[in-house]
């Protein structure tokens, strides 16, 4: 029997809590209905405004309009394999779309998570390399408008890929949609590691608009051959698009921006033990491009490979990689290669207030020329700590083939296209108020794997040596918010 308050039943009072919470006293309010979804739900679309009659999960995905709330109750859902649609859907698909100020938002009912399920290896769930390795859940099926809160994904107990699909693919005459929003969401990839180099992924987003992931955990995404096409989120022709407040742990690729994804930001994540953490692709040839990237107060640590790797156009004049700008990370640990790398043909970055510190590797930075006609382009480089021992900076892969041993001959090297003044003169030298020393951090855990660790101590060097004298070098681990 539930127990009463005040002469309500805790079903009558959330049903009053979403009536006042939705409804404001005064102005025009956006059209509201709730609906409730269970594992076991039965009732039809029209009887599940009630918690105690919920509905399943087909009926909420087919039913719901703009204006409409549906609410998950805690519990498992399974779902089988999946032997219809192709790659570009998932188990459920969205039928309609929301509208501007009007969303359809699917979420979890408070306090509570479900989990679900999916069944790798339907038809549907098959391309030319990846047999049975994923299973697509959650498909919006090029609707937009639509939240998606507080969902946990998994496939074959754990064993195998979750993934779920916002969009339905691209054309060179690509119909945009958009507007979705994923947060609050955990996805895991399994203990089972694939071997195809073809497209694996979490969290696929393509042919979409201002599509935002936020406080998500992508979790093993893992590739035994250490394909790159194997990622926690993976990108085709978006534009607009925001990842904020995500952890990328244990995968290949964290997050693939692959193919032409101009206006794309990425903000207060935190990258730990993956291959390849972050990885920026080209645009496509002749007709598309993939500037004005912002990758900012990221905490990128103990990447296998490299921290941050950004594949230029080459000798395509038809795709452009221009104006990114990559300011305020904090990149720790990572090996083997480098801690940020690129190739590029573009404007270059303005790369400024990062500290790259620990790494185990050659290099902290390597940049690649495609030839002698197709280099890559240096903008505005400043105020970056580089940490100590320094590790060598590597200009021109395969053709300069410069060497900067020294933070003196770092600044000195006159490398950048264009003079500009960071505080040191108009000139072409790169490094005005860069630091060669420990960073000091907190490491609160002795570890340095967790974001607290990366706190900047009182005495830090670091401390208001940014541009202009006031902001820190570094990520400020404030504003980095994670799922628990």
């Amino acid at each position: 029997m539930i127990k009463k308050a005040n002469g309500f039943g805790l079903a009558e009072l959330f049903f009053i809590y979403i009536i006042v919470y939705f409804i404001p006293s005064c102005g025009t309010a956006p059209h509201v209905r709730a609906h409730f979804v269970s594992p076991s739900g039965s009732a039809s679309w029209a009887q599940s405004f009630h918690i105690q009659t919920p509905c399943s999960v087909p009926t909420a995905f087919s039913n719901a309009h703009a204006g409409d709330t549906i609410y998950f109750r805690g519990g498992t859902y399974r779902s089988p394999k999946r032997n219809f649609g192709d790659s570009y859907s998932g188990y459920y698909n969205v039928a309609h779309s929301g509208k501007p100020g009007n969303l359809i938002v699917f979420m979890a009912y408070p306090s509570e998570t479900p989990i679900f399920i999916g069944t790798a290896g339907g038809t549907g769930d098959r391309t030319s390399g990846s047999s049975n390795i994923y299973a697509t859940i959650f498909g919006t099926n090029n609707q937009s408008y639509i939240v998606f809160d507080g969902f946990s994904f998994q496939a074959d107990s754990g064993k195998k890929m979750a993934r779920m699909m916002v969009g339905i693919g691209h054309t060179d005459a690509i119909q945009w949609q958009g507007h979705i929003v994923i947060k609050n969401c955990s996805f895991y990839g399994g203990t089972v590691q694939n071997a195809s180099g073809d497209n694996n992924e979490g969290l696929r987003i393509e042919g979409n608009n201002f599509v935002t992931v936020s406080n998500c955990k992508f979790t093993q995404y893992y590739n035994s051959i250490q394909d790159r096409n194997t990622s926690g989120i993976k990108m085709y022709w978006d534009t607009s698009c925001v990842i904020n407040n995500c952890e990328f742990d244990s995968s290949t690729v964290g997050c693939f921006v692959k193919e032409a994804n101009p206006r794309t930001t990425v903000c207060n994540c935190f990258f730990k033990g993956n291959y390849l953490a972050f990885y920026m692709g080209a645009g496509i040839p002749n007709h598309a491009e993939s500037d004005s990237l912002k990758f900012y107060n990221n905490i990128v640590i103990n990447s296998s490979y490299i921290g941050f790797y950004w594949e230029g156009a080459g000798t395509d004049s038809g795709v452009t990689n221009n104006d990114y700008i990559i300011y305020n990370n904090t990149l720790y640990g990572n090996n083997i290669n480098a801690q940020f790398g690129f190739a590029i043909f573009g404007h270059g970055p303005e790369f400024y207030n990062n500290i790259l510190a620990g790494s185990t590797g050659s290099y902290n930075l390597i940049t690649d020329d495609y030839n002698v006609y197709w280099q890559s382009h240096l903008k505005q480089l400043d105020h970056n700590q580089w940490g100590m021992p320094w590790k060598t900076i590597w200009i021109g892969e395969n053709v300069r083939n410069t060497f900067y041993s020294s933070l003196a001959s770092w600044k000195s090297s006159g490398i950048l296209d264009v003079a500009y003044d960071a505080g040191c003169g108009s000139n072409t030298n790169p490094g005005c108020g860069d630091l060669a020393s420990n960073p000091l951090f907190v490491n609160s855990s002795g570890k340095f794997d967790q974001v607290t660790d990366f706190k900047l101590k009182s005495n830090s060097p670091c401390i208001k040596k940014g541009r202009n004298g006031l902001d820190a070098i570094g990520a400020n681990i404030d504003s980095i918010i994670l799922r628990k």
